[in-house]
């Protein structure tokens, strides 16, 4: 299982789209990743394209690459689209995000993202 986990970081959008739709099985999570630098949703509709993707997609964990957050750790746009996302049955997106440098460095942030319905926390 460790080598499908790892197969699938590696696959491209189109080929990720085409792993998503063939897989059925319960017992395999899908990890992808996201480079948003400067994400900017703005209108709703932007953050409507994000969130049908990651529907798309399938995924169950997703690492997040340059995000900017505030003082809370936390991206307004990253919360608009898991909210949307969260409105299909069976997701619950959560994340959180980590300083790079120091504490009080919110910029180009690394996080993790994870659909609770099938992944959990066990511990800080």
């Amino acid at each position: 299982m460790n080598r499908l986990l790892a197969t699938a970081l590696i696959l491209t959008t189109a080929t990720a789209v085409t792993f998503a739709q063939s897989v059925t099985y319960p017992d395999i999570l899908l990890v992808g990743s996201w480079n948003i630098e400067d994400i900017q949703v703005g209108s709703g509709q932007k953050a409507q394209i994000m969130a049908d993707h990651l529907r798309l997609l399938r995924l169950d964990i997703l690492a997040l690459n340059h995000v900017d957050g505030d003082a809370d750790n936390r991206n307004r746009q990253l919360e608009a689209i898991f909210e949307l996302a969260n409105e299909e049955e069976g997701a619950n997106w959560q994340y959180r995000l980590f300083p790079n440098g120091t504490s009080t460095d919110k910029t180009e942030m690394v996080g993790l993202a994870w659909n609770s319905e099938r992944v959990s926390i066990e511990s800080e």
